[in-house]
């Protein structure tokens, strides 16, 4: 009885007109996201064999968030989050096409596959920053931390594949390949968003976009909650997500697997995220969010040092598989927590203003790609987990936090 009524918590927002819509092209969405993560970033280090330059290309995907976030946000707030929603997804078809062709060289260059990412990286926050508002427009206020979870939940289940996918294409076939088809499911996404009609109703608007954007930058001064939710989002970017920026590196030298390994690696650190959203979806609007991130933090952090002690591959894949549940609990609670913390006409522009807490992640990858250029990969990866530890622990004792 009590799985059965953690389902339907879980699932209820389906009853909602036009989440499935929004549910599917979020998954189609993410499949082929994780397609271009693990196809690219093989490409770069296959075509380098350089540590910092693979990292840098994790970089480049993250970076235009710190100018684009509070753009996003502001857009999300004074246009249809629907069409913003089917731009994202259009760019980003465009953008993988084209890596798709640079990628048949023998040599591709890397400055401009850098480009293209950073091209790439435009579009991520206009789909954060419009589809979490746009699911509590759909579902209401009171479904949405089930509903976000959920959708969570469904961009992995479904996106998750993407890595293994890619990985063998890329081992039978080439990165082209690969690629190519994360553009193809770009458009089937965009398809999807266009079939979603949302009950929002758009008012006329006063203030320009500048104005708008400004105000979601006050934002964060304004209201201490958010402004501690989102330097504690920079940090954990950083020390903790920064670690997908080497996992070609520990896939091909420490474990010696190969693309195919690597897209094992990615996809199990994808399957325990599935595990992470579903357990959040279940929980319902569960009281105490603020410790349930903190103890998170910490237990991502522990992990991260699992990842820098193991050299088996089976205990790898286990450990990356927490690894996942931690990065999907961390993203999901921050959307919940920010949006709570504002009156509903800025909910698009606090999570503008996420986009560019986690645009500051580009910060870590280069660190840590120079690091572990002199100290090696692993140790690098046991001091930014031991530092993850010790913020967990740390942000868990201050009473704002408690008190979400």
């Amino acid at each position: 009885m009590t799985l059965v009524r953690t389902w339907r918590t879980a699932t209820e927002a389906f009853s909602a007109p036009s989440f499935g819509y929004l549910w599917g092209g979020s998954a189609m969405f993410s499949f082929a996201q994780w397609m271009e993560w693990t196809a690219t970033s093989w490409l770069v280090f296959d075509s380098t064999g350089s540590v910092f330059l693979t990292a840098l290309s994790w970089a480049a995907r993250t970076a235009p968030a710190m100018v684009m976030g509070p753009i996003a946000g502001a857009l999300a707030d004074r246009v249809s989050r629907v069409r913003l929603l089917v731009i994202a997804a259009l760019l980003k078809a465009a953008v993988l096409g084209l890596i798709s062709v640079v990628a048949l060289a023998d040599e591709p260059p890397v400055a401009l596959l850098l480009l293209l990412l950073l091209a790439s990286g435009v579009a991520l926050p206009l789909w954060i920053a419009s589809t979490q508002p746009l699911i509590q427009d759909l579902v209401g206020a009171e479904r949405a931390m089930s509903a976000i979870s959920i959708n969570s939940f469904g961009q992995r289940v479904v996106g998750v594949p993407g890595a293994f996918v890619a990985g063998v294409i890329i081992e039978k076939l080439a990165v082209s390949w690969a690629v190519g088809l994360a553009a193809v499911l770009m458009l089937v996404g965009a398809g999807l968003y266009l079939r979603i009609r949302s009950p929002r109703q758009m008012e006329a608007r006063v203030t320009s976009l500048g104005d708008d954007v400004r105000e979601g930058v006050k934002l964060v001064g304004r209201e201490p909650a958010v402004a501690m939710l989102l330097a504690l989002m920079v940090v954990v970017e950083n020390l903790g997500f920064s670690m997908n920026s080497v996992l070609p590196v520990v896939a091909d030298e420490i474990m010696g697997v190969g693309p195919a390994g690597y897209g094992l690696l990615v996809m199990s650190r994808g399957v325990g995220s599935i595990g992470g959203t579903l357990g959040l979806a279940a929980l319902g609007d569960y009281r105490h969010k603020g410790p349930l991130l903190a103890g998170v933090v910490a237990a991502f952090g522990l992990l991260v040092v699992g990842v820098a002690i193991s050299e088996v591959f089976a205990i790898s894949l286990l450990i990356l598989a927490g690894v996942g549940a931690a990065m999907a609990a961390v993203d999901a609670l921050e959307w919940i927590l920010l949006q709570a913390a504002v009156a509903d006409e800025f909910r698009g522009r606090v999570i503008g203003a996420w986009n560019v807490a986690i645009g500051f992640g580009w910060v870590g990858p280069v660190v840590l790609g120079g690091t572990a250029s002199i100290l090696g990969v692993q140790p690098s990866l046991a001091i930014f987990g031991s530092l993850l530890v010790m913020v967990g622990l740390g942000v868990g004792r201050w009473p704002r936090l408690r008190e979400l």
